[in-house]
């Protein structure tokens, strides 16, 4: 599989064309152009982080693409703020379709879950840390000669 970029008519394969139309159209401020685009750019935004976020998994350099194999979460992710910005509540199940989709991110993002490795790869800006090491100390008793002159 290679790596795409999300379409209106991609998101249509989700929502029903009409329902897409409007969540372009409508509710829409004076000058404000079609918000696909800034939604598209956040939630593909997220899934390149969570991708990222792995060393193992290495992202494409285009930044507006994702593996193709995350298409239908990546048009569920895109619809959920488009409808809300409406007030059209989710169905029951969209509303499980993108908790699985943030749930795959998730398995991505730690590790549990590969993805498609791009055509032009670059190493992911994020540095993996070598996890966190804690360390019990007693507490310290003043003593004496600490307290002195107090």
């Amino acid at each position: 599989m290679s790596w795409i970029t999300l379409t209106t008519a991609d998101l249509e394969d989700y929502l029903v064309a009409a329902q897409v139309t409007a969540l372009r159209q409508e509710a829409l401020g004076a000058g404000q152009a079609d918000p696909f685009a800034d939604i598209l750019a956040g939630v593909v935004a997220k899934v390149r982080a969570a991708i990222a976020s792995h060393s193992t998994n290495d992202l494409d350099a285009d930044t507006t693409t994702y593996p193709a194999e995350l298409k239908g979460d990546v048009a569920l992710l895109v619809a959920e703020p488009m409808l809300g910005r409406l007030g059209i509540a989710l169905t029951d199940d969209q509303v499980r379709q993108v908790k699985r989709a943030d749930d795959t991110l998730l398995q991505i993002a730690t590790g549990k879950r590969k993805v498609t490795t791009p055509a032009n790869p670059i190493a992911p800006p994020v540095q993996s840390g070598d996890g966190l090491q804690v360390v019990s100390r007693r507490a310290r008793q003043p003593s004496t000669s600490d307290l002195s002159g107090l």
